[in-house]
């Protein structure tokens, strides 16, 4: 893994304390990562961008690594305002959002949230809210493939059932759900399972599936008639064990803003760590374009 410049910060707006990794200066560009994953996620993104003039910062989310692992604060709303914390305390009215599987959906729901503060957001195979939600409720291939998300809903068991053996499943998902297999050495993958495996840390995490499922209802209200106003590149690996490529279709109705979609074929979930320089380059391109 990459050896990084990591620092605790506390987050004005919820007053949570969250491990990062920063580097370089310039416009700020925020990497949130996903499930069961970490701030190292972004290890092939944050010096690449940060040498290209930006100043890169990937959190370890809310109940992930040594960032407050509360009891409570694991829906979207809180989770986007840990996010607003970020940009407030770098100063930065608007910034660059980039995130990945859960960070994307909390990013979708930040641009909601907090439509004046992105200058653009970059979305790696984590579906659009609203496109999720009717995929989930009308295509049996979508709902076999997100199984574990109901599975996540039962008490405890989960979290016992990904935690034996010091989390070592964690590890052994993550590399049998890869296509392009040689993105995660052996160290890579034990410290994906030893970062699951602190105490409270699989809790955490799952707790964002929990309540993502019990506010649906409220949330499906809250996107009605909304539009994303800022530039929005998507970027999808085609091969992902979990979430269909047709989750990447049929998205222009939902902004106000440039939309570019991106395929990376013959690549699974895990598309920024197995495809590092398609991505790298995809987004770069994408910036250049739309932020002069």
């Amino acid at each position: 893994m990459t050896e990084w410049n990591i620092e605790l910060v506390t987050v004005p707006t919820t007053g949570l304390q969250m491990e990062l990794a920063e580097a370089g200066s310039g416009p700020l560009m925020v990497m949130l990562h996903g499930f069961p994953e970490m701030m190292e996620s972004w290890r092939h993104q944050i010096n690449y961008f940060s040498e290209k003039g930006y100043k890169t910062v990937a959190p370890n989310m809310r109940g992930y690594g040594a960032s407050g692992r509360p009891r409570k604060g694991y829906d979207v709303d809180t989770l986007a305002d840990d996010v607003a914390g970020l940009f407030d305390h770098y100063g930065a009215d608007k910034a660059i959002l980039v995130a990945h599987d859960w960070g994307g959906v909390v990013a979708w729901h930040f641009a909601y949230r907090y439509p004046g503060r992105l200058e653009a957001l970059i979305i790696l195979n984590a579906p659009h809210p609203v496109r999720f939600d009717r995929q989930l409720r009308g295509n049996i291939s979508q709902l076999r493939k997100s199984y574990y998300v109901f599975m996540f809903q039962i008490p405890f068991l989960p979290e016992w059932f990904l935690g034996r053996r010091r989390a070592r499943m964690v590890g052994e998902i993550i590399r049998k759900t890869a296509v392009r297999k040689d993105a995660f050495s052996d160290e890579d993958i034990e410290k994906y399972s030893l970062n699951m495996s602190t105490p409270g840390a699989l809790r955490a995490g799952i707790e964002y599936y929990r309540r993502a499922l019990r506010d649906a209802p409220k949330l499906r209200k809250f996107y009605k008639g909304k539009k994303i106003s800022a530039p929005t590149l998507v970027i999808w690996a085609q091969q992902d064990a979990f979430l269909g490529p047709e989750l990447a279709n049929s998205l222009e109705s939902f902004f106000d803003a440039p939309l570019e979609i991106s395929p990376i074929h013959n690549c699974g979930h895990w598309v920024q760590n197995e495809a590092p320089e398609e991505v790298n380059a995809a987004i770069d391109k994408f910036l250049s374009d739309n932020l002069k």
